[in-house]
């Protein structure tokens, strides 16, 4: 308890400027980042795998490298990307926090990590992936409790195979694409197009894929939506294949949207 309250202190100290100064006699000297003592180093038989040492007495170490964070004295991380990445260690003492930075180069993405056939077959790797609707029977309906099967009222689906006008979904229109892929991270972009005119909006963000949860969720940009709105940064993967992506979204009214997804051509 006595480290956690010590923890907030310093944070308070670090964003309040008035409540502690550099070089406050009462808190001692702010560190330099020269002065701060640590090391990354990488398992030279697995790259992915990064030992994180803080030798820097009297301070309270936290790791940031991109993908989590970390509070440890002595932490061993895995990164499961190829590509550059920084490792920021910062020290945070009695007179305030203080930062530095390591640059380390991982070979490549860490195939065990991905060895589901699932991430290849929604990403295409580091290469990337693209799906668009599928314009000519996008959409399908479900009950609440149909992913579970509980037999109850509300386990239904309904798949109209076509685009009722009352879906909001017209068949044959556009409304963009979204591309994941695997280069140096979970990265996620989406082109959608305006509901009110033929406008794109391309926007970056990331994706979580929690394959045995089924669950698909978007990070800092939505899913491309249509005008009948409901969640679109957290869906359920029924199936992710060469050809089809199903995914399914709560409605606002409590019920359920699927959609269907096809390769771009």
């Amino acid at each position: 308890m006595k480290n956690i309250k010590y923890f907030l202190f310093i944070v308070g100290c670090s964003t309040i400027a008035f409540s502690c100064t550099p070089d406050d006699p009462k808190f001692g000297k702010l560190l330099a980042p020269s002065d701060l003592k640590y090391t990354v180093t990488q398992n030279p038989s697995y790259d992915n795998q990064v030992f994180l040492t803080s030798e820097t007495e009297g301070v309270i170490p936290f790791w940031d490298y991109g993908l989590g964070v970390s509070r440890a004295i002595n932490d061993t991380i895995t990164i499961p990307f190829g590509g550059d990445f920084w490792v920021k260690y910062t020290g945070f003492g009695r007179a305030g926090s203080t930062t530095d930075s390591t640059k380390i180069t991982i070979t490549e993405n860490d195939p065990t990590f991905f060895v589901d056939p699932q991430w290849n077959l929604l990403t295409n790797g580091t290469a990337g992936k693209t799906w668009i609707f599928d314009l000519a029977d996008p959409i399908t309906y479900y009950g609440k409790e149909y992913i579970a099967h509980t037999g109850s009222s509300d386990d239904w689906i309904y798949d109209p195979g076509s685009c009722p006008s009352w879906s909001g979904f017209p068949c044959g229109t556009d409304w963009g694409e979204v591309t994941f892929d695997l280069n140096g991270s979970y990265n996620l972009t989406v082109k959608q197009k305006s509901l009110t005119s033929d406008t794109y909006t391309t926007k970056k963000g990331k994706f979580g894929f929690d394959i045995a949860g089924k669950a698909l969720s978007f990070i800092g940009v939505p899913m491309l939506y249509s005008a009948n709105a409901a969640n679109w940064n957290q869906a359920y993967v029924f199936e992710v294949s060469e050809d089809v992506l199903y995914i399914g979204v709560v409605a606002p009214d409590g019920g359920h949207m699927r959609f269907r997804y096809i390769p771009k051509p």
